[in-house]
Parts: structure tokens; sequence; C-alpha cells
């Protein structure tokens, strides 16, 4: 019975054993193999845009703790098409090493695409040796979203603040065109409780740095505090759809039978606010009354001195 209990004993040790022995095996051939992945990107110019070239700074990391690596190919592709290379250049990099645990900062210059794009796809497939040159390979996916610059500005955006319900309501804006080419379908939304047919405004093209302006009515349906949202869209010189960001305004809508509101207050938003410092008619009626009893003032004045002269 003792000899059965010490076998079990010692194969149970084994089975511990062995389980260490796999465990840091595994934990050893994580360290010491070489795997090289993209940790990190920025755009050199910050903001990306159709046509344009960019610079995208890389920074590729070795993960082992323990190898370094050599001789590193790094090929990419743009699956959607949306970059290429800049004329001249080819699709690859070539990196010399990378130590364990370290990282290497590359620069890559691409073209993007004029089609009408939301993100760039870039598959990067990395080619590399570990120092006892053994040769190791693997793919990296990036997917980085377009952030497309506005070319429309809403010089001033005006929402009468009280309304009743089934009367004309105004709605005002100014807008205009702040880049060099000329942008086409540019619409005003408007979202809220007023008929179907009321929520989108067909602005029409704008020439490269006009500004235009409209007075446009809507209807409520309900009484109550009511919200309208608006927000303006147009396609730049390549297609593309672009949505300003919207803005929310609220309007206190009493039912149809009620007084008709005269409003005396709106709601108004500009993104290139000016001021305008007026000077009332009245005023200027006293300033030109002064004026005009000075100059009689000093034509009496001259009139008895040039009299008393004579006499």
């Amino acid at each position: 019975m003792k000899k059965i209990k010490i076998l079990m004993s010692l194969v149970a040790l084994g089975v511990v054993l062995s389980s260490s022995l796999q465990a840091n095996a595994v934990a050893v051939t994580q360290e010491t193999t070489p795997q090289v992945t993209l940790s990190s990107y920025s755009i050199a110019e910050g903001t990306l845009a159709p046509g344009e070239e960019i610079t995208l700074n890389l920074d590729f990391k070795n993960l082992s703790k323990r190898t370094n690596v050599k001789e590193m190919l790094v090929s990419y592709t743009s699956p959607n098409g949306a970059v290429t290379p800049i004329f001249g250049n080819s699709n690859q990099l070539y990196i010399t090493n990378i130590d364990s645990d370290q990282t290497q900062e590359v620069q890559l210059s691409l073209n993007i695409a004029d089609a009408a794009i939301t993100d760039i796809q870039l598959a990067f497939t990395l080619q590399y040796a570990s120092e006892s040159n053994e040769e190791y390979s693997n793919t990296v996916l990036v997917d980085i979203p377009m952030q497309v610059e506005a070319q429309i500005s809403v010089n001033s955006l005006y929402v009468a603040s009280s309304a009743n319900v089934g009367v004309n309501s105004l709605v005002s804006i100014n807008y205009g065109n702040q880049s060099a080419d000329d942008l086409k379908n540019v619409t005003m939304l408007i979202e809220g409780d007023i008929p179907d047919a009321q929520k989108k405004v067909v602005l029409g093209d704008l020439a490269a740095g006009e500004v235009n302006s409209l007075d446009y009515y809507v209807s409520f349906l309900d009484a109550g505090t009511q919200t309208l949202t608006i927000s303006c869209t147009y396609e730049d010189k390549n297609g593309n759809l672009i949505t300003l960001d919207s803005k929310d305004f609220t309007v206190q809508v009493l039912d149809a039978n009620a007084p008709i509101v005269t409003d005396t207050s709106s709601t108004t938003t500009t993104t290139a606010p000016t001021t305008t410092e007026g000077i009332s008619v009245t005023t200027v009626l006293l300033a030109i009354v002064s004026a005009v009893v000075l100059i009689l003032i000093a034509a009496v004045i001259l009139r008895t001195v040039r009299r008393n002269r004579k006499s």
C-alpha cells in the first residue's frame, strides 16, 4: 500500500514539474521570439484632406524582451485605394535593426486620393530576421478616419424664439464659401416639429468667396417648447459630401388661436461675429439743429461787428 502511495506521489510530482517546465518554456519562447508591431502613428500635418499629400510618423516596436531583429522590410498597400506612394517613391521601407523592447520611428509620405472616402486603410507586411538569421513575418492593419476641414462658414443663423402653431416663423441664414473652390448642392437641413416639406432647403451652388443670405419660414405643428436642429451640407470639388456640425434652437410655440406672437427676442449664433456701434436718428437731428443755430448766431455777431465798424 505504501509503495502505491509513493508511486502516486511521484506521478503527481512529475505532472507538476512537467506543467511548470512547459509554462517556463512558453514564457521563454515568448520573450525570445521576436515580434514587431506598429505601436503608434501620427499625422505630421494634423488633418487629412482629399487630394493632398500627408506624412505619417510610424512607430514600430519589437515586443521581444530578449531578441533583437534586423533587416526589416516594410511593405504597404491601401485596401480601399485611399492613398498611394508619392511619385518617385516605392511602397516599401527598410529598417536596419530594432533592439529588443525598443521602438524605431520612420516617416511615410503618401498622396490621398481625390475620390470620396471616409477613412484611410493601410495594410503593412513586416518581414525581418533574428540575430540567428531566423526569418519572421506578420501583418498590421491600420484604419485612419478622415477629418475634412469645413469650407463653408455660417456667419449667422437666426431662429425666432417664439411662434404660433401653423403660423410662419422666420429662420434666417447668412453663409459664405471661404475656400478657393466652387462648392455644389449647398443644403440647409432642419429637424423638428415642422412639416417634412420644410425640412430640406436647397441653397444651390456657391462660388469661391461668395456670400449669400436667405430668409426662410417654417410652421410648427404642435404647441409647447420645441427644438429646431439645423445643419448644412455641401459637396466639395471632389464630390465629397460634407456635413457641418448641427446647432439646436429652442422655440416657445403657442396655440394657433392664441394672440399672434410678435417676436421681440431672437436666438442667433454667429461664427464670425461683428459689432456695430450705431448713432440714433434723434441724436443726429439734434447735432444738425445745433450746428445750424451756431452758424446763425455767428452770422448775426459778424453782421453786428461790421455795422459797428462802419459807424
